[in-house]
């Protein structure tokens, strides 16, 4: 069972719960980098489902408008380097006005970094929606390459900035327009602080390419290239680079049957993109047919899009009863 949970509410505005949960927020597709507790939003592959986590909870309503929860994990968690971390303490705080909402959200882990979010949105109209979600971190546990001569593979994989008191953003700012017709328009930018700049891009690709030459080693660099290579799959970041510009085209329920998402994400430094496409077809009324196509569109090899491939294709069928 991936989700569940058992609620009980003392007095009037303060509910206590526990269970095994997915806590997904925000309206940003690309990213949602407000929410430590759950990375992937499940938007880029809604069919893949992110696993739930156990987590206790208390909920302070104390108006309409105002909602405080008090958020806590009850098991070691693994940080975005598969590192076993301390349980995350999250204190989030919502307000809902008339036509906004606006979240803030505080983490804590003890003998870790300083860490806040917030997320927001504004219906303009009724056809546009504006939003915008973003993270503020003391220092980072990603990896950086540093080159090194005499290093046999041109250099390693560090934590950089784990110590650091620079200050790393991540925002992700975007809009929808919905259409008469029934179609939706999104567009988001997102600024990666925490990524590579081009020298540093430049120096990823490199030790990725030396550790790549020497993967069939026999000799004494086979383990380090193993470990490089890998570190170059998983090295903390979401994204590789800075910039990134997305489009969406959502239009649903074509002659009630056919929903279509058409997605193009650009690398703008780059300058390397990926399309995908998601077709949902109701069969019948408890069968549906669905698919995702995604292509990295680049003519290099030096892409974050075609690092593992260049093409995929998922297709299935769900089943409602």
């Amino acid at each position: 069972v991936n989700e569940w949970r058992a609620q009980a509410k003392p007095f009037s505005p303060l509910y206590l719960s526990f269970g095994k949960e997915k806590l997904l927020w925000g309206p940003s597709f690309l990213a949602a980098p407000s929410n430590l507790l759950f990375t992937d939003n499940e938007k880029a592959n809604p069919y893949t489902e992110v696993e739930g986590k156990y987590l206790a909870k208390m909920i302070y309503v104390p108006d309409k408008s105002a909602t405080v929860n008090l958020i806590t994990e009850t098991q070691r968690d693994r940080n975005e380097l598969h590192e076993a971390v301390t349980p995350l303490t999250v204190l989030k705080m919502d307000y809902v006005g008339g036509n906004f909402l606006l979240s803030v959200i505080d983490y804590h882990r003890s003998h870790d970094r300083f860490r806040a979010g917030s997320f927001g949105q504004w219906t303009a109209s009724d056809a546009l929606l504006l939003y915008y979600d973003g993270l503020v971190t003391k220092g980072t546990d990603a990896l950086y390459p540093a080159l090194d001569p005499n290093n046999p593979l041109g250099g390693a994989f560090v934590k950089q900035y784990d110590a650091s008191s620079r200050i790393f953003t991540t925002v992700t700012a975007g809009g929808s327009y919905t259409f008469l017709t029934g179609g939706t328009l999104s567009m988001e930018f997102l600024y990666n602080g925490r990524g590579y700049n081009d020298a540093e891009a430049a120096s990823y690709y490199r030790l990725r390419q030396n550790a790549s030459d020497h993967f069939f080693d026999n000799g004494p660099l086979f383990g380090p290239a193993h470990t490089t290579l890998g570190q170059t799959m998983n090295n903390g970041l979401s994204f590789l680079r800075r910039y990134y510009l997305m489009g969406q085209l959502h239009v649903p329920e074509i002659r009630n049957v056919l929903d279509l998402v058409l997605r193009y994400t650009y690398c703008l430094e780059d300058r390397a993109g990926q399309a995908a496409s998601i077709i949902e077809w109701q069969l019948t009324n408890r069968i549906q047919f669905f698919n995702l196509i995604t292509v990295a569109v680049t003519r290099g090899r030096e892409s974050e899009f075609n690092s593992l491939f260049s093409k995929s294709f998922l297709a299935g069928l769900e089943m409602h009863y």
